[in-house]
């Protein structure tokens, strides 16, 4: 029966194919070369030239591969390699013959390898031609082979035929379906080092030429898995219980094959240890346990062919049943009405006493329940004045008898005078032009300054604006605090905690360039009180074409003690663009320094300082295909601290309490994030704060604050299409985030404000200003209003709050003074 031809390719374009493999393959040998040892200067051929089938007719190419090599000159013999000749002209790697006819079979060639400290003449190979190609045929078929993992492992075929090609195939699934080996393309198909997962797959191999194609039987590769000594993945761990309670014991253990299990105790400290007849399980419970039995050490031997594992001793602590005992008895408090309460107790005992607190109103005359108090602490919320000399007991008690702690008497004072929203004024100039980007940063001694931008006209350019407000005098005067040269814009201001200030924007310091840019600078003018400021200082001294497209979007972030951290993105001429920083310490700039070099895009910086002067910087950055969050704290390594796929992450805000426990937020994908950064543990996994509201949310306006507890809030803005909703999440320390809130208020104007003790105020434009306290219920509902400001010109979204540590807070608002002319900025003081 005539088997049916598949269309092949003419012997040309074969041979053309094998030449184009050939080369492809020098080159790879030739890279591979390249990483041996470049400090030897001898010549050394690293592969051989190999023999040669070819059609009458057509032409052969020899190569050779050769390490520090000058020149090369091929030779052929004709005597069957007693005598070789060079052949003329043949002076590279590689010979490729003239047209070959049959009376060119069996001439040798070799070639001399020629460098600067030797010469080297390859191996001798042989040419043989014959009349027409001759079909492939497989006269040795592969076999199955059976391995350890981690073994190396050959398959082998014998074949026939004129200038062969191979290529090895693998089959993944029970030979259902295979697919080509890469570069697997000789007689022998060699793996290295097979891991047990290639257990089962079966390999083939495609013989070809110009005339036909053959393919081999299959081999079946076995790999069994590696002997393993047993192994303890869990440990017993010791255990306490009350006589005549039970124990259990329990260990998982590993090992091939799998081990046999023998339990042992010890009666003597460890000193020796016995077999416990009958416990060969991976768990063991002890029978009724005494006195006697107290300090019992017990451990688990594994066994199997290849060795013996011995557990760790865990040790079967016995206690006998006792009276409650308090250890620790209740203190009195003493409280502000409206603040929260709190008692202590702790208690020993055996069995574990239950706990139950009781009240008295009557200075301990009598005693009744509190419903529901039954832990080692009793909080009590919100405590009214009435509830000034009311006692507070616990009662222990289990099967052995209960016992009473002391009585904790509760103190309540009267709360001092509520605070309220001061007389809207205004704080800048009441001058031509608009304002912009204002900021206001509270100290925690209630100091405050505010700065913003104002444009006076296209032609003039924008300047930077300051105004300083202290408790005992208000605002002051605003002063001009910029450098006077060029547009300066964006600007952002912090405090320390003795009300000295530092002020940084972005300002052109170039017009227009080769390139077409305007390249800015950074800037900065620091405040001391009694002083005033300083004057502007250049931050961002990186000038030269690798930089020409300037510095932009400063940040600060200021420590109690003073010192102060400036970051910013940095472009280059090649449109890439990095992070850099400057430092403030101990009276002087330490300048400009790299925070990250990426390789493409990197920018949108935030910066965030604990108490010591620890700062973390967090920005966006590209990896060729989206953007993604980076951070670095103290310029250490840069690590990556949001993975998500979808979208491009935006409005990235970032917040340190006193310890540096730090929080990020930002939207991504019609969600918004959070990860979180503890010193000594790092940073977590990115959250959803969306956890109970819809989606999808409207990026540009998150909001995160934190306080020395590591109690955080974060706010975004909802959009759903029909309507626009502030959305809030509580992180609460120890605990999580608690889940989405909506707050109803003010859509994308809300604006809120937390202190280091978690005080938080929230501010809102409806058609009025208004302002709400806190209150924390499922979530946190500013409901509470009172109007701030009232009146014609008010701006829909520009509010910015800050607060002080005693809870006092500013709000900065634009008023238009004259439509389309003159815009202010307004203040109002919460004390």
């Amino acid at each position: 029966m005539n088997t049916p031809r598949i269309n092949t390719p003419s012997r040309t374009q074969v041979l053309h194919r094998l030449m184009l493999a050939w080369v492809a393959a020098l080159a790879l040998i030739t890279l591979a070369a390249c990483h041996d040892d470049e400090s030897s200067t001898a010549t050394a051929i690293t592969a051989q030239p190999t023999d040669q089938s070819v059609v009458a007719g057509t032409t052969a190419t020899f190569g050779v591969v050769a390490s520090n090599a000058t020149s090369y000159q091929w030779q052929s013999s004709t005597d069957s390699g007693s005598t070789f000749a060079d052949v003329s002209g043949a002076t590279s790697a590689s010979y490729t013959t003239a047209v070959t006819t049959f009376g060119d079979s069996g001439t040798q060639y070799r070639v001399v390898v020629s460098g600067a400290d030797n010469n080297v003449t390859s191996s001798a190979v042989t040419l043989t031609v014959t009349a027409v190609g001759v079909a492939p045929g497989i006269s040795v078929q592969p076999a199955g082979q059976t391995i350890t993992e981690g073994q190396d492992v050959s398959f082998s075929v014998t074949a026939s035929g004129t200038s062969l090609g191979y290529q090895w195939q693998r089959s993944t699934d029970d030979g259902a379906n295979f697919a080509d080996v890469a570069g697997e393309t000789g007689a022998t198909l060699t793996l290295t080092a097979v891991p047990l997962a290639n257990d089962a797959h079966q390999f083939r191999v495609v013989v070809s030429n110009s005339a036909d194609s053959v393919t081999s039987n299959a081999a079946l590769l076995t790999v069994n898995p590696a002997p393993a000594i047993p192994a303890f993945t869990t440990q017993p761990a010791s255990i306490a219980v009350v006589a005549p309670g039970t124990a259990s014991f329990n260990v998982t253990v590993t090992g091939i094959p799998s081990p046999t299990l023998q339990w042992q105790l010890s009666t003597n400290g460890g000193s020796s240890f016995v077999d416990i007849a009958g416990a060969t399980g991976s768990s063991y419970t002890t029978p009724a346990t005494g006195a006697g039995d107290d300090g019992n050490q017990y451990r688990i031997i594994a066994t199997n062919g290849s060795g013996a594992s011995t557990s760790d001793a865990a040790t079967l602590t016995i206690t006998v049943p006792a009276v409650p005992s308090f250890t620790t008895q209740p203190s009195s408090a003493t409280i502000t009405e409206g603040q929260d309460a709190q008692f202590t107790v702790a208690v020993s005992g055996t069995p574990t006493p239950t706990l139950q607190w009781q009240l008295s109103i009557d200075s301990g005359g009598n005693w009744s329940n509190i419903n529901g108090a039954t832990n080692t602490i009793l909080d009590l919320t919100g405590v009214a004045l009435v509830d000034n000399g009311r006692q507070f007991r616990a009662v222990a008690s289990n099967t052995e008898g209960s016992t009473n702690s002391n009585a904790a008497t509760l103190t309540v004072t009267a709360a001092p005078a509520i605070k309220a929203w001061q007389t809207a004024e205004r704080v800048s100039p009441d001058i031509d032009g608009d304002v912009y980007n204002y900021q206001i940063a509270y100290s925690s001694n209630g100091d405050a300054i505010a700065v913003w931008q104002d444009l006076v006209s296209a032609s003039i350019g924008t300047n930077i604006w300051a105004n300083r407000y202290t408790p005992s005098t208000g605002w002051g005067t605003p002063t001009l605090i910029d450098s006077g040269d060029g547009n300066a814009q964006v600007p952002q201001v912090a405090l320390d905690e003795n009300g000295n200030a530092i002020a940084v924007w972005e300002q052109d310091g170039m017009p227009a360039n080769c390139c077409g840019y305007t390249r800015y600078d950074i800037w900065a003018n620091r405040y001391v009180p009694g002083t005033g400021w300083e004057g502007a200082v250049l931050l961002e001294t990186i000038d030269g074409v690798s930089n020409e497209r300037g510095a932009s979007q400063p940040q600060i972030a200021m420590a109690a003690n003073g010192q102060a951290v400036v970051a910013w993105g940095q472009g280059d001429a090649s449109s890439g663009s990095s992070i850099w920083a400057n430092r403030y310490v101990t009276g002087s700039w330490t300048g400009a320094s790299l925070v990250e070099n990426a390789t493409g895009i990197a920018g949108g910086p935030k910066v965030a300082m604990d108490a010591s002067g620890n700062e973390m910087v967090v920005w966006v950055q590209s990896n060729g295909t989206q953007l993604n969050l980076w951070a670095s704290r103290n310029s250490g390594a840069s690590e990556q601290i949001e993975t998500a796929s979808a979208g491009n992450p935006s409005s990235l805000q970032v917040a340190s309490n006193a310890s540096g426990e730090t929080v990020a937020v930002w939207g991504q994908g019609c969600v918004t994030w959070a990860n979180r950064f503890a010193p000594g543990a790092g940073w977590g996994t990115a959250t959803s704060l969306q956890t109970g509201s819809p989606s999808c949310a409207y990026i540009p306006n998150n909001q995160v604050a934190i306080d020395t507890s590591g109690n955080a809030i974060a706010a975004w803005v909802l959009n759903t299409g029909a309507s626009i909703t502030t959305y809030i999440n509580r992180y609460s320390a120890g605990v999580g985030w608690l889940g989405a809130s909506p707050i109803n208020y003010g859509g994308g104007n809300f604006q809120f404000a937390m202190n280091a003790t978690g005080d938080t105020l929230g501010t809102w434009k409806s058609s009025t200003i208004l302002a709400g306290n806190d209150a924390y219920v499922s979530g946190y509902s500013f409901a509470s209003s009172v109007q701030v400001f009232g009146g014609s010109g008010l701006d829909t979204t520009g509010l910015k709050i800050a607060m002080d540590a005693s809870g006092n807070a500013i709000v900065l608002f634009k008023r238009a003074e004259v439509a389309g002319v003159r815009n202010t900025v307004w203040a109002s003081v919460y004390k």
